[in-house]
């Protein structure tokens, strides 16, 4: 049977340091780097509630590392020397840290898919437009009724 490992400061700055400095996965740093605990401890770690502050550095070493791997697909491209070969593994190296970092973090480098409301200026804005329906008389009510009735809601 494995012994159970604690998770101290020093662990803990550690595994969170080495994640947002490295672009490895977690499973690579418990397989090679020095110090850090089994996969299963931290995986454990990151599911128990007793572990909330540890968790909370560990959501932020990601999103380092997403911000990391963003600045490594800049040295990417811009080192690539123009061959067919070296251009096509480029991109296959960045298109993969765009989606890691789109996943990573999603509301900075996901796709961003608008579904809200537009202010007077043609900005996004999260108020729902209320509108005076008092101001309209009977004919426009009507109107307005008909165009309504007309429309699908999908």
């Amino acid at each position: 049977m494995a012994r159970q490992t604690l998770l101290t400061k020093e662990i803990q700055d550690l595994i969170c340091d080495s994640i947002a400095e490295d672009e490895h996965g977690l499973k690579w740093h418990c397989e090679n780097t020095k110090g850090f605990p089994s996969y299963r401890a931290i995986r454990n770690w990151l599911i128990d509630p007793r572990y909330k502050e540890f968790q909370r550095s560990y959501d932020l070493a990601k999103q380092a590392q997403a911000d990391l791997m963003v600045d490594k697909m800049i040295e990417i491209i811009d080192d690539v020397p123009v061959r067919k070969d070296a251009i096509d593994k480029a991109k296959g190296q960045v298109d993969t840290r765009k989606f890691i970092a789109a996943k990573l973090r999603p509301r900075k480098y996901g796709d961003r898919t608008f579904t809200g409301y537009l202010d007077k200026d043609g900005e996004p804005t999260d108020i729902t437009p209320k509108y005076n329906y008092g101001a309209l008389d009977k004919e426009e009510l009507e109107i307005l009724k008909k165009i309504l009735g007309k429309c699908e809601i999908k």
